[in-house]
């Protein structure tokens, strides 16, 4: 039995050290590199072969350390454009993989803007789950660097958001409205209290707001259609204290006042 156990351990150590081992380490060649194999598939025109392609090296840049200069992080940016927006049928999951590389690994979350910017200009928004992926790396990337281009891409997406305003009860509505209103609750927190965001999209947040019904009291027994979110209330809180420490400039001290006040304590 302990012989068993002995082996088992050793064969775990052994996995663990195989994977350190052959770990990809992600320089400006190896993305050169993975560029131009993927040109072979595109040239043989096997669309399932390029799928599966496209699914394996994005895993691997994204499971791998990523050690890209200034020329290397430009030259990921090119393949994953060449994966998603020179695609004329993405693949869904190389979509998402896409995004989550440019957010999470690079530093430099401008690249990540540019490429949902013109991932929303160009419609390559297949379906509600990739448009919840975008809102919430937009939360996710909110900075002063970013927040010109993660505003005009909102713009250019409210069509689709109109239609789950209008229709909060339809397929993938509550998803797609809470990862909206976490964006917005985002914004309303870096501003207000961690004090890392310039306020320059107040007009766009107070209409976003008002669409939703954020921050307004429930009147009788008249409920709200979005009420049934559940960050509906919460967001509406963190838009009020927005709106209200921004209109009449409340101290810290103040604003826990009115916190109080607002929960009848």
């Amino acid at each position: 039995m302990k012989r068993i156990v002995f082996l088992c351990l050793f064969s775990l150590c052994l996995s663990a050290f195989a994977y350190a081992e052959f770990k990809d380490i992600v320089t400006d060649p190896w993305v050169r590199a993975a560029s131009l194999t993927r040109q072979t598939y595109v040239e043989k025109g096997d669309v399932y072969e390029l799928i599966q392609y496209d699914r394996d090296i994005l895993g691997r840049i994204y499971n791998g350390d990523l050690r890209l200069n200034e020329e290397g992080s430009k030259r990921l940016l090119t393949l994953m454009h060449q994966v998603v927006i020179d695609n004329p049928r993405p693949d869904e999951k190389s979509l998402v993989k896409a995004i989550d590389i440019l957010a999470q690994k690079l530093d430099d979350k401008s690249y990540c803007a540019n490429f949902l910017l013109e991932l929303v200009s160009t419609n390559k928004i297949p379906n509600y789950r990739v448009m919840v992926k975008v809102m919430d790396t937009f939360a996710v990337i909110l900075t002063n660097e970013t927040s010109g281009k993660i505003f005009m891409a909102l713009s250019m997406m409210y069509g689709k958001l109109d239609a789950f305003l209008f229709d909060p009860y339809a397929p993938g509505a509550d998803m797609v409205l809470r990862s909206f209103m976490e964006f917005i609750a985002q914004y309303c927190d870096l501003v207000t209290n961690k004090k890392t965001l310039n306020d320059d999209y107040r007009g766009k947040i107070c209409e976003f707001a008002d669409k939703l019904d954020l921050g307004k009291k429930v009147e009788g027994n008249k409920m709200s259609q979005y009420a049934y979110l559940k960050n509906w209330e919460r967001t509406g809180q963190a838009f009020y204290f927005y709106k209200l420490k921004e209109e009449y400039d409340l101290g810290d001290d103040d604003q826990r006042k009115a916190t109080k006040e607002s929960k009848g304590m």
